[in-house]
């Protein structure tokens, strides 16, 4: 299909996605039709340029592009995922998880659309809603670290601690390298007042990331409540050099 002819298309159906709110509370999806070779074509090619836009980090236009592809293709999974992703990491959260949903009437048992709504709800602070959506996802998904270790982070967020250091040792049994969830697990050893662990998984983090100038704050305080001065002091100069 000519370039010039599917856009001319575009802008119909924006036109017709205007006409359908217009004294209505949002957008009503478009009824689902058989898309032809070309628009098929078309569509794809669209999908590429807005992952190619957010590889270089062109947001908006990737945006733009994606939002574009779905006036033509509305059960484009792949691509209302992209956006509620890309719709969160510039602050829509709301948008983002309004995309989510969509995705997940599509495809209801799709882990990946869950485990991003999960992080946008996190981000919102509601914890309970963010456990329940990540904990489907960690239930398809049960060896993946990234997964658990968000599940972990909603527990943390929820004041949970206990649970949140289940998940973190889990994350790092998967991903013994990923040496940074030693600093969230640390932090909740801290709330559970089992300082030694605590520090122990501080020191880890300090011994992967020397320059990591909160790492090095926590065992500053850790040290000083035990009594040890000195190691308090030597803690807190790095965390002010490295703040710097």
């Amino acid at each position: 299909m000519p370039v010039t002819e599917f856009k001319s298309r575009l802008k119909a159906l924006r036109k017709k996605l205007e006409e359908s709110v217009r004294g209505g509370n949002g957008p009503a999806p478009l009824p689902p039709r058989e898309l032809s070779a070309e628009e098929r074509s078309s569509v794809e090619a669209l999908f590429e340029q807005g992952k190619q836009f957010s590889r270089e980090g062109r947001v908006r236009e990737a945006i733009s592009v994606y939002q574009d592809l779905l006036l033509v293709d509305a059960h484009h999974l792949r691509a209302r995922n992209n956006l509620g992703c890309l719709l969160d990491q510039r602050g829509d959260h709301e948008l983002a998880l309004q995309e989510y949903r969509q995705a997940l009437e599509l495809s209801p048992g799709n882990w990946e659309v869950r485990h991003n709504m999960g992080g946008t709800l996190g981000t919102l602070g509601r914890f309970d809603e963010a456990i329940s959506v990540l904990e489907r996802a960690c239930e398809a998904q049960p060896e993946d670290p990234e997964i658990v270790y968000n599940l972990g982070m909603a527990q943390f967020q929820k004041g949970l601690y206990r649970d949140a250091v289940t998940f973190f040792r889990r994350a790092l049994e998967l991903a013994p390298d990923k040496t940074i969830v030693y600093l969230h697990l640390g932090q909740a050893y801290n709330h559970l007042r089992e300082k030694l662990l605590a520090i122990d998984a501080f020191e880890r983090v300090v011994a992967a990331y020397p320059n990591h100038p909160r790492a090095y704050s926590f065992l500053g305080v850790l040290y000083r409540s035990q009594g040890k001065v000195d190691e308090s002091r030597r803690m807190f100069e790095a965390a002010h050099q490295l703040s710097e």
